[in-house]
């Protein structure tokens, strides 16, 4: 178990990575982590979190009180894994927005 913090931005960028296919064990790894990082309909309206439509793209928006807001989540190995994969398929496309997770993870 490895207990790391996220933004809103973190958990919003890490959903939209989550792979969609998989092993069955796989994905239920995949499950559990999205149940950790989706938004309560508290935070949701506390923080004013909303998708928008602009020029056919979505992106989602948070009022200001959300920018200092962090979350603690404890992971287990399966699902840091998960993340381990999600970072090396990226390779060169890695944005720099999960760099905070990157870190996180690979220290001590």
């Amino acid at each position: 178990m490895k207990k790391i913090n996220l933004s809103i931005q973190n958990r919003i960028i890490l959903y939209g990575l989550l792979p969609k296919t998989g092993s069955p064990l796989f994905l239920m790894t995949v499950e559990d982590l999205t149940n950790k990082i989706k938004f309560s309909q508290t935070e949701i309206n506390d923080y004013e979190i909303k998708d928008n439509i602009k020029d056919e793209k979505v992106y989602t928006t948070w009022n200001e009180l959300g920018l200092n807001y962090i979350i603690d989540i404890e992971l287990s190995q399966n699902e840091i894994e998960v993340i381990n994969k999600i970072i090396k398929d990226l390779g060169e496309n890695f944005p720099i927005e999960l760099l905070n997770i990157y870190k996180q993870l690979n220290t001590k």
